[in-house]
C-alpha cells in the first residue's frame, strides 16, 4: 500500500491478482470533480489561482524531466494528459517546448478551466482540450492515438468509483488507454494508492513494462515504501 494512500482497502470480488479493491469514495465520483473544478475555475477568473497541483509540483517536475530526455519523445510528439484536470500538466509541457498537446477530462468545468489556463500564458504549443470519460465503453469512444499517454491521478479516481466493479472499471480503463496508443507509444501512470508492482499486475493484460520512474522513498516499521509510483509502460 503507498505511503500517502488517499482510501482504504477492502477485500473485493473484483481484485485483481490478490490485489484489494480500494473502497468506494465521492473522489471517484463525476459530481465530486464537476463541483471541485467549478470552485477552481471561479477562483481562477476571480483572483488567478490555478489550484492544487496534484500529487505535487516534483512529481510533475519528474514526469516532465522524463519526457524531455526521452529519445522516444520529440517537440512535435503527440501528448496527451488524461484527465487534465486544471490543465497545469499542459501548461507546464507548453513551457517546455512541447507543441502537439491535448487534454481530456469528462468535467465541463475541469475543460473550461483548462482551455483558461492555456489561453492566459504564452507559450508555441498547440493545445486541445476535449471532454471525454475512460470508463465508457471502449467502442464509443474514438480519441485517436498519440505518441505519449500521461495519468497523474485519474486511475487513482477511476479505483475510487462507487458506480461499477472495480476489475470492470479497470478493463475498460486500460482498454480505452490502450486505444490511444500505437505499438511505439509510452503510456506514464503515476498513482499514489497503488505501488508500482500492483500497478504492473493490473495492467498484466494490457500493458508492458518500459521503465520505473524513482520516487521519493520512506522507511516505516523496517520496510522501504514510495509515496507515489510512477511507471513507463509500452502496449503489449
Amino acid at each position: 500500500m503507498s505511503g500517502n494512500s488517499k482510501a482504504s482497502k477492502s477485500e473485493g470480488s473484483g481484485a485483481a491478482a490478490g490485489i484489494e479493491d480500494l473502497k468506494p469514495s465521492e473522489l471517484g465520483t463525476k459530481n465530486y470533480w464537476d463541483e471541485s473544478y467549478k470552485d477552481e475555475l471561479k477562483n481562477f477568473k476571480d483572483h488567478g489561482i490555478v489550484g492544487d497541483v496534484w500529487f505535487g509540483e516534483d512529481i510533475m517536475y519528474k514526469v516532465v524531466s522524463y519526457l524531455l530526455d526521452c529519445h522516444l519523445v520529440c517537440e512535435e510528439s503527440k501528448i496527451v494528459d488524461l484527465g487534465c484536470g486544471n490543465g497545469v500538466m499542459i501548461l507546464e509541457l507548453a513551457r517546455e517546448g512541447f507543441k502537439n498537446l491535448t487534454g481530456l477530462d469528462y468535467s465541463e468545468n475541469a475543460i473550461e478551466l483548462s482551455e483558461t489556463l492555456l489561453t492566459t500564458n504564452d507559450h508555441d504549443a498547440t493545445c486541445t482540450f476535449q471532454m471525454a470519460n475512460l470508463l465508457e465503453e471502449p467502442d464509443k469512444l474514438d480519441l485517436g492515438k498519440y505518441d505519449v499517454c500521461l495519468d497523474k491521478g485519474t486511475f487513482d479516481a477511476i479505483s475510487l468509483c462507487p458506480d461499477l466493479p472495480q476489475s470492470e472499471a479497470r478493463s475498460k480503463y486500460f482498454t480505452n488507454v490502450v486505444n490511444l496508443m500505437t505499438d511505439e507509444s509510452i503510456f506514464i501512470l503515476t498513482s499514489c494508492n497503488w505501488t508500482t508492482p500492483e500497478l504492473i499486475s493490473m495492467s498484466a493484460d494490457y500493458l508492458k513494462v518500459h521503465e520505473i520512474i524513482p520516487t521519493p522513498q520512506f522507511m516505516f516499521g523496517g520496510k522501504c515504501g514510495n509515496v507515489v509510483s510512477i511507471v513507463v509502460f509500452n502496449k503489449k
